[in-house]
C-alpha cells in the first residue's frame, strides 16, 4: 500500500501516540498488579497455570484468522475489534469483584482472560501484516527501534509508580488493596482501549487479489513436509515449553518465597532486567552483524541456562549472587 508523504507522517505519528497508551496499558497489568489480583480472588494455584497457558493455546485462532486475512483481507476491522475485545476484557476483568459473589470470582476471571486471549491473538496477527503494508521497510527498523525505546521509558515510570501505589495499600487491608487493584486494572484498560482507537483513522491496506483456490489440507501438507520449518517449529516448541509457561509461577515464587513487596517485585522482575537489556541490546546487534544470527541465537540460549536454573537458589536471605546470574543471561 502506497501513501503520499503526509499521510504517511500522519500515520507513523499516530503509531507512535497508539503505543504510549498502549505501553501504559501493558506495563500497569503486568507483574504484581496482576498476580496480586487474582491472589486476591483466592484464585488456586491451577487457576495461575491455566492463566498462563490460555494465551499459548489461543495462538490456534492465528491459524482461521490467517486463512481469513488471505482470502478476504480486512486487517484494519480485525485488528480494530480483536483489540477492542482484548482491551475493554481488562475492564470487565476489574468490575468482576463487584458483579459477582466471592467464591465465584476467579471463575469469571478465567473466562474473560479467554475472550482477553482469543481477541488479542486475532488482532496481534492483523496488526504485523498491516504495519507491513504502512511502515516502508527503508525505515521500519529504526521506527520499530525507536517505538520500543519509548514504551520501554514509559514502562519503568509507570511498574515505580504502579509498586509504590500498591505498597501504599497494602498496609491498609485487603478491602482497599482490592480497589486499589481493581482501580488500576480498570485505568490500564481505559489506556489499552485509547490505544486502539487511535488506529482508527489510519489507512486500511486494500483488500487482497482473489487468490487461487488451494485445498487447506494441501497448505499442511507442503508445511510439515519444509524441514527447515520442523526444525524451526522444534526450536520455538522447546523455548515455549522452557520459558513461555512460567510467567504466573515466577511472580508467586517471588511474593510467596522471596516475600518482596509489590515494588520490590516490580524492581526485581521487571524495571532492572529492562534496564540490562537496554544496554545489551547492541551488543547482541553488534555482534549478530559481525558473526550472523544464528551462533549469537545459540549462544543466548546456552547462557540463558544457568540464569534459569538460579532462581531455584534464591531465597530472601540468600538472592544476590543468583540474581546477578539471572541478570547476565538476560
Amino acid at each position: 500500500m502506497k501513501l503520499d508523504d503526509a499521510q504517511l507522517r500522519r500515520s507513523l505519528r499516530l503509531i507512535m501516540l497508539a503505543w504510549f497508551f498502549g505501553a501504559t496499558w501493558m506495563y500497569i497489568v503486568v507483574g504484581a498488579t496482576w498476580t496480586r489480583y487474582a491472589k486476591l480472588l483466592d484464585m488456586p494455584l491451577f487457576g495461575f497455570g491455566l492463566i498462563t497457558a490460555i494465551p499459548a493455546a489461543a495462538v490456534l485462532l492465528q491459524i482461521p484468522v490467517s486463512l481469513w486475512l488471505a482470502k478476504r483481507g480486512g486487517h484494519k476491522s480485525i485488528f480494530l475489534v480483536g483489540g477492542l475485545i482484548h482491551r475493554l476484557s481488562w475492564i470487565a476483568m476489574a468490575v468482576v469483584p463487584w458483579i459477582v459473589p466471592h467464591a465465584f470470582c476467579w471463575i469469571l476471571l478465567l473466562i474473560f482472560t479467554m475472550i482477553m486471549a482469543a481477541g488479542g491473538q486475532a488482532s496481534t496477527l492483523a496488526w504485523y501484516l498491516w504495519m507491513a503494508e504502512i511502515v516502508p521497510a527503508r525505515i521500519r527498523g529504526r521506527y520499530f527501534s525507536r517505538r520500543n525505546q519509548m514504551g520501554q521509558m514509559v514502562g519503568l515510570v509507570v511498574i515505580l509508580g504502579v509498586g509504590l501505589i500498591l505498597d501504599w495499600a497494602d498496609p491498609h487491608g485487603p478491602a482497599l488493596m482490592l480497589r486499589t487493584l481493581s482501580s488500576a486494572i480498570a485505568i490500564a484498560g481505559f489506556f489499552g482501549t485509547v490505544d486502539i482507537l487511535c488506529f482508527k483513522n489510519i489507512p486500511a491496506p486494500p483488500a487482497p487479489a482473489k487468490p487461487d483456490a488451494v485445498p487447506f489440507w494441501s497448505i499442511v501438507r507442503k508445511i510439515v513436509t519444509d524441514c527447515n520449518f520442523i526444525r524451526f517449529s522444534a526450536y520455538m516448541a522447546t523455548v515455549t515449553f522452557a520459558m513461555g509457561l512460567i510467567g504466573q509461577i515466577i511472580w508467586l515464587y517471588v511474593f510467596d518465597i522471596l516475600r518482596a513487596s509489590n515494588t520490590e517485585a516490580n524492581v526485581i522482575m521487571m524495571v532492572i532486567p529492562m534496564v540490562v537489556i537496554m544496554i545489551a541490546s547492541p551488543v547482541w546487534g553488534r555482534l549478530a552483524d559481525r558473526f550472523g544470527r544464528k551462533p549469537v541465537m545459540f549462544l543466548a540460549g546456552i547462557l540463558f541456562v544457568p540464569g534459569s536454573l538460579s532462581w531455584i537458589l534464591m531465597t530472601r536471605d540468600f538472592w544476590a549472587w543468583p540474581y546477578l546470574v539471572i541478570l547476565f543471561s538476560v
